[in-house]
């Protein structure tokens, strides 16, 4: 009976490996999107995202210096805009960033790194508390 399932499950395998292929070639794929995250993984890069239905935008390039992340960036929102700089910390999967702006003055990310492109957070300090911002490496 063993025998049997694993041979119909093989074709359900091999079939389920193409479609997650082909919707990674055309739109990111499927579970790991873009490989998974290693001890070798680096922040180092460009990085942007939306929340609120589009109404905030994130854009920041950051530098990795062992665990140690930095960079400049910018962001819109219906409250405010303009740039802002980037200091904290990546330990693997975690990422742990203050966002300093003259508008905002500091906001806090906490976040995890999901794939080697992807970091799933939130804001942490008023007026953007909670809210949930994904990046992406671009």
């Amino acid at each position: 009976m063993m025998r049997s399932r694993r041979t119909r499950s093989t074709p359900l395998r091999a079939l389920t490996a193409l479609l997650c292929a082909l919707a990674g070639a055309a739109a990111g794929g499927c579970g790991h999107k873009d490989g998974p995250v290693g001890p070798e993984t680096s922040l180092t890069g460009h990085w942007s995202g939306h929340a609120q239905l589009n109404l905030l935008h994130f854009s920041a390039t950051f530098t990795q210096n062992g665990r140690e992340v930095s960079g400049l960036g910018d962001f819109s929102s219906p409250i405010a805009s303009g740039p802002f700089t980037v200091v904290g910390t990546f330990e693997t999967p975690r990422v742990t960033l203050t966002l300093v702006s003259a508008e905002l003055g500091s906001t806090g990310y906490a976040g995890t790194l999901t794939s080697a492109n992807e970091i799933s957070g939130r804001l942490t300090t008023p007026p953007y508390d909670g809210m949930e911002l994904t990046l992406r490496r671009e």
